[in-house]
């Protein structure tokens, strides 16, 4: 389920900012302000061997996504979809965003497991922002 809501989050930004930006050359610059999201997402693509080099956005860490999500600049392209309140965020937050932190803890879980599990709530977490990104199209729903 976390690899499922990174992939599908990750694409979905990516898809929507090459829809509104273009998706030639420089569309991420474009469509980021903030350059130190820019520049690392760059040394890492540059890391990478020529023949397996990607299009930038793929080197973009999950957080770098809530960065450029949460921007005045693009909000309006991702509320609609990414805004969700978790059962225990106060109400009044001019964004809830906050699901984007937890997943990223919840991601380190599963990538470093030795003597790990999940919780409960981190459990209730997943499901939670699963069902509410399926429900809302950012992950295809399953076949039956």
């Amino acid at each position: 389920m976390v690899r499922v809501i990174q992939e599908s989050v990750h694409g979905f930004v990516i898809e929507r900012l090459k829809a509104e930006y273009g998706a030639g050359d420089g569309y991420l610059e474009r469509a980021i302000d903030n350059k130190e999201v820019l520049k690392r997402a760059y040394e890492k693509r540059l890391e990478s061997d020529d023949k397996d080099r990607k299009d930038m956005g793929t080197y973009f860490d999950f957080l770098d996504l809530r960065k450029i999500v949460e921007s005045p600049k693009n909000w309006p392209l991702f509320s609609e979809k990414l805004e969700i309140q978790l059962p225990e965020e106060r109400k009044g937050k001019a964004r809830y965003v906050g699901w984007f932190d937890e997943l990223n803890k919840t991601r380190r879980i599963s990538a470093h497991p030795y003597n790990r599990g999940y919780s409960d709530e981190e459990t209730k977490v997943l499901e939670f922002v699963h069902r509410t990104l399926v429900g809302r199209g950012v992950i295809a729903a399953p076949h039956r």
